[in-house]
């Protein structure tokens, strides 16, 4: 098996500050893997089923960093540029996806706002996923 990351964590994620910050993915059973990130260093042992998980200090807010991921088989991982800032998920009804700047005085009201927060803001980051129904929980986010 493969080193790899949770899809949570690409280039360029957001992870939330002030919290112990969970890391997993999955690997070579009994491997171990090193996971360093803004000056911490975690190391997991890969369970039999090919999981591992650490959990990283609270980091306080800023970035970029780089995730870095090394495995005793040899194996290296690097996720660039994650940011660590205040992380808000939304759900809703498939209203929510409606741009308010595609609205009647949409974009009247976006610049008249006190949140610079569009998804053109150099810090702010909108992932979406794809809509799918399930009968059990998915083990990751497509």
């Amino acid at each position: 098996m493969t080193l790899s990351l949770h899809p949570l964590f690409t280039d360029r994620a957001v992870v939330q500050r002030d919290v112990l910050l969970p890391v997993w993915g999955l690997g070579d059973p009994d491997a171990t893997v090193e996971v360093t990130c803004a000056g911490h260093r975690a190391l997991a042992s890969v369970e039999a089923d090919g999981r591992w998980l650490v959990r990283l200090p609270p980091l306080v807010a800023g970035g970029p960093h780089r995730l870095e991921l090394r495995s005793s088989t040899g194996e290296t991982l690097i996720a660039r540029d994650l940011l660590v800032g205040d992380v808000l998920l939304c759900s809703g009804q498939s209203n929510m996806e409606w741009p308010l700047c595609e609205s009647e005085g949409g974009t009247a009201a976006v610049a008249a706002s006190a949140c610079r927060c569009a998804p053109t803001a150099p810090h702010s980051r909108r992932p979406s996923s794809r809509s799918s129904a399930r009968p059990a929980p998915a083990s990751a986010m497509r």
